[in-house]
């Protein structure tokens, strides 16, 4: 029950990181002029081939706030 209980804590997680990270990106587009927000909102590639992980700075924000946002409702 414990392991079922951690997995849809990832999961729960991963989306509300999703979300955030498309809200900075959408913020972004609203403030920020075009070759800034391009290079804030371009998919970069981190690790060799079989390993790589492809993320952008908005992302990258929105796993930041997502793991703020759920240790601190954990904690309440």
């Amino acid at each position: 029950m414990k392991a079922f209980k951690i997995l849809v804590g990832v999961i729960v997680f991963f989306i509300i990181a999703a979300l955030l990270g498309l809200a900075w990106q959408w913020l972004f587009a609203q403030v920020l002029p075009g070759d800034l927000y391009a290079t804030l909102t371009a998919v970069h590639t981190f690790g060799v081939k079989p390993l790589s992980l492809s993320t952008s700075i908005c992302g990258i924000l929105g796993m930041i706030c997502s793991y703020g946002l759920c240790t601190y409702t954990i904690k309440l």
